[in-house]
């Protein structure tokens, strides 16, 4: 069996999201690393670069002593999904030939250089328009009432299903061989 290519999020990028919005529900309480590791199910030995790359993009601020701790460094309703993987992992791109123009020297004439492009920009405007503020208020709300387990992952499979053929008026399909006609019109042959 051919195991699926995955364009994927790294273990990084999901648990940087995971800190914020620890720190996002935590409503300006201040947490420690420890408490934020073990409230977003993040190894403790993983945090600590990823806590630095966030102090150092100025999304997280760190406070020392023994009332210390972690907060946001901005409002949640500001800092969007994009800014927290990027903190983390660099500039999003997709493919290499998006890194900069002339990077593959194939990108002035191949159609799926465009693709990227467009799929990378779709992408970018998703991660652009969702803020810790709106992703707070949803977590917030699982926690209360979680979704049904499998939701997701049944929605997911719902989206990347083949699309089923369906014959509509007036439509012209390939008729299976063996048969005296060449196309079908109307569920008919013709």
């Amino acid at each position: 069996m051919v195991q699926p290519i995955m364009f994927k999020l790294s273990r990084r990028a999901d648990y940087a999201i995971r800190v914020m919005l620890e720190l996002c529900v935590a409503g300006g309480e201040r947490l420690t690393a420890q408490q934020a590791a073990k409230r977003g199910s993040i190894p403790f030995p993983f945090l600590g670069k990823i806590l630095a790359d966030l102090v150092e993009a100025g999304l997280v601020v760190t406070h020392a002593g023994p009332r210390g701790g972690l907060n946001l460094a901005k409002p949640a309703h500001s800092v969007t999904i994009l800014d927290v993987v990027e903190a983390v992992e660099g500039r999003m791109c997709l493919n290499t030939c998006l890194v900069r123009p002339g990077e593959c020297p194939r990108d002035r004439i191949c159609p799926a250089h465009g693709f990227w492009g467009r799929l990378q920009a779709l992408v970018m405007a998703e991660m652009r328009q969702a803020n810790l503020a709106g992703l707070a208020a949803e977590y917030r709300a699982l926690r209360q009432s979680p979704r049904p387990h499998g939701q997701i992952f049944a929605l997911y499979h719902l989206i990347s299903s083949p699309p089923r053929a369906s014959v509509k008026t007036g439509d012209e399909f390939p008729i299976p061989k063996g048969s005296r006609s060449k196309t079908w019109r109307n569920n008919e042959p013709k």
